[in-house]
């Protein structure tokens, strides 16, 4: 009996979420049983739409006790038709909300304690362990990282940076104390672990971890073997020279992807060898340091002065076959990619946006 009443009791708690602060402020140090029970006596399923608009507007959860009928068995092995799901008819669907759009003062409020006395910009896990993931996420959205370490006084390494300090001979220095005690290859998620991501990466982008792995008298796994012995340095130069054929700039994603060759994009993405590769067939468009950048067209400034002449009389906001026919798809993605997408950008220039709701007309 009082295992029955203990247990009641417990469900009885589990039932009552937290406050939205409380559970921001315990999230990060809450376990993970404790945070699927926090989740699980506040949402029974969710439902989230294929497409590139923003998480609110595909998204919808459904509270304790209010799923439709239907659902196929959480273990099922065998998947039944899909449920068709209409948020319109569902009167407790909740979309996600919109409220966690910071402004730049609130957001540079909650991260000024973190960052008080720091040597180093944090990485974003460290943000995330600290509770402030969100915070992160609307720096972001106001101004790029390195803008925000830099008023902050805090020095800030890219990516490109770090690996300025890395070469061949310091991988085949540091490696083998990473490796002590190991005899197989790590994965990517076990040098994080340890400690070594960087040193991992530089082991890609200095060699392979083929060549590592026998240097160091490690194995790889069988996984392993396949994933990077599909792809071979001498198979890569010899893929790109049929691709790049009468070329004389690099071949952009969608090209690797037309040629059925997005195989190949990957393994010389994992590879770090662009510019090598660029150098050795001729090509333009990877950039000098080593690293591919697609170019930084799109700053604020620049979407801004696009979108000037656009909006120039206009009560609503464009739809997608406005921007092509401008000429600015590349625009349109990059404010989709946003926070909040279309429909934070729309509010901000004090517009509404059009909705496709009619469906005996194609949508444009």
């Amino acid at each position: 009996q009082a295992l029955i009443a203990l247990a009641a009791a417990r469900g009885a708690a589990a039932a009552l979420p937290p406050s939205i602060d409380d559970l921001r402020r315990d999230w990060p140090t809450m376990g993970l049983q404790a945070r699927r029970t926090v989740i699980a006596a506040t949402i029974e399923i969710a439902f989230v739409f294929a497409g590139r608009a923003a998480p609110r507007h595909r998204v919808w959860a459904m509270p304790q006790r209010t799923a439709p009928p239907g659902l196929p068995p959480a273990a099922t092995l065998v998947m039944p038709e899909p449920v068709a799901f209409d948020p319109a008819d569902q009167a407790r669907a909740v979309p996600l909300k919109g409220s966690f759009d910071w402004s730049r003062a609130t957001a540079r409020r909650a991260v000024t304690p973190f960052l008080s006395g720091r040597a180093a910009w944090p990485r974003f896990s460290e943000f995330q362990a600290a509770g402030l993931a969100v915070a992160y996420a609307n720096l972001r959205r106001h101004a790029a990282i390195a803008t925000w370490a830099k008023a902050f006084d805090i020095p800030y390494a890219t990516r490109r940076d770090a690996m300025t300090a890395w070469s061949t001979e310091r991988v085949r220095r540091e490696l083998p104390g990473a490796l002590e005690g190991w005899d197989r290859w790590p994965t990517e998620h076990e040098f994080r672990a340890m400690g070594h991501g960087a040193l991992r990466h530089a082991a890609v982008v200095f060699g392979s971890p083929q060549q590592w792995a026998a240097e160091c008298g490690v194995a790889l796994s069988p996984r392993q073997r396949r994933r990077w012995d599909r792809w071979t340095a001498e198979r890569i130069d010899t893929a790109l020279a049929e691709l790049c054929y009468g070329r004389t700039t690099w071949p952009t994603k969608p090209e690797f992807e037309r040629a059925d060759q997005l195989g190949l994009y990957e393994a010389i993405n994992r590879a770090g060898t662009r510019l090598q590769l660029a150098a050795k067939l001729g090509l333009k468009g990877p950039s000098t340091d080593g690293y591919y950048r697609a170019p930084n067209r799109w700053t604020t400034a620049a979407v801004e002065g696009a979108l000037r002449p656009l909006l120039k009389g206009r009560t609503t906001w464009p739809r997608g076959d406005e921007f092509r026919a401008a000429g600015l798809s590349g625009l349109y993605q990059v404010i989709a990619k946003r926070p909040g997408g279309h429909d934070s950008c729309a509010r901000d220039h004090g517009m509404s946006r059009e909705r496709w709701n009619n469906a005996s007309e194609p949508r444009p």
